[in-house]
């Protein structure tokens, strides 16, 4: 992973905190991707540093194209390429049993993940 570049999206928390760490800890220099909780990422990024790794964090909703679009920018801008994206944006959904959830209620966080997964894919692409 030496000197690869990887954008993980929904790193500020939960598992994409914990792979930003393990991709930073093989070598790579790691975009943590965040939505709203800009302390949490920059935790993520000081404790990448604390172990010699490169990291920096960037707020972008991963379903939103200029928004991601500006993610890829900065991160060619500081690391100059983009060679790994890992995908792990979640979705906040409604929180109520199943038995009261109407398909509208359960199909919104489908509908948000993937659109953040195609969105996410699209402006790395290139």
């Amino acid at each position: 992973m030496d000197g690869k570049v990887a954008i993980v999206t929904g790193a500020s928390r939960g598992i994409g905190a914990a792979t930003a760490k393990t991709l930073a800890g093989r070598g790579a220099k790691v975009v943590v991707n965040y939505a709203r909780n800009a302390t949490a990422a920059k935790e993520v990024v000081a404790s990448i540093k604390e172990k010699g790794g490169e990291a920096i964090a960037i707020q972008a909703d991963a379903r939103n194209m200029e928004q991601m679009n500006n993610l890829v920018e900065e991160t060619v801008q500081a690391y100059g390429t983009v060679d790994i994206l890992v995908h792990n944006a979640g979705m906040n959904f409604v929180k109520k049993s199943f038995e009261d959830m109407s398909w509208d209620e359960f199909i919104q966080k489908t509908n948000d993940e993937l659109q953040a997964a195609f969105v996410s894919t699209k402006v790395v692409l290139p």
